[in-house]
């Protein structure tokens, strides 16, 4: 299957315009945190894009990899995610705002997603260590990013009335 992580351009917020069309404050809190207000707009990712604080990707499947498409050369954005809060000292970074196109999940795509993100993360960017927090109600996710070698580090307080795990994964689980 051939999956990557390509920076995101300004033609792909309309995918995730669209993936978020007709949700919820909820669905918009569990993928982004505080992140993004709901309704999401165009003007607050492209104000995240602007934030050097952050690096946004897009997902993207070529070609046999999609769903119900003939076999081309062709690559379709299916999901997007975030390296935030970069600590180049100890060369770790948060994964935040991981979203996949709704077609894309409970199939498997998030989880090589987040694989490749850690191979480019240990073995081209530098990074030692990726972080990530995710609501401890969020049992999918949770599977997700076990499945993609993250293991639990702490639990966290939100808002004071929700649990949030801290999950990491090192470059030393790099298969």
């Amino acid at each position: 299957m051939n999956i990557d992580i390509l920076p995101l351009k300004s033609n792909d917020i309309d995918n995730i315009l669209q993936w978020n069309d007709g949700t919820t404050t909820s669905f918009l809190e569990q993928w982004s945190g505080r992140g993004y207000s709901y309704p999401i707009t165009r003007e607050q990712v492209v104000n995240k894009m602007r934030d050097k604080k952050s690096k946004i990707y897009k997902i993207v499947l070529y070609g046999n990899a999609m769903a119900g498409a003939i076999a081309d050369n062709r690559t379709k954005m299916v999901g997007t995610v975030e390296l935030s809060s970069h600590s180049m000292p100890s060369k770790s970074c948060m994964v935040c705002r991981f979203l996949m196109a709704p077609a894309y999940r409970s199939r498997g795509y998030g989880t090589l997603a987040l694989m490749m993100l850690a191979w480019k993360a240990f073995t081209e960017w530098g990074y030692k260590q990726l972080r990530l927090r995710v609501f401890a109600y969020n049992e999918r996710a949770i599977r997700c990013y076990i499945k993609a070698g993250f293991t639990l580090t702490k639990v966290i307080a939100w808002d004071g009335d929700r649990e949030v795990y801290e999950m990491c994964r090192k470059a030393s689980s790099i298969n």
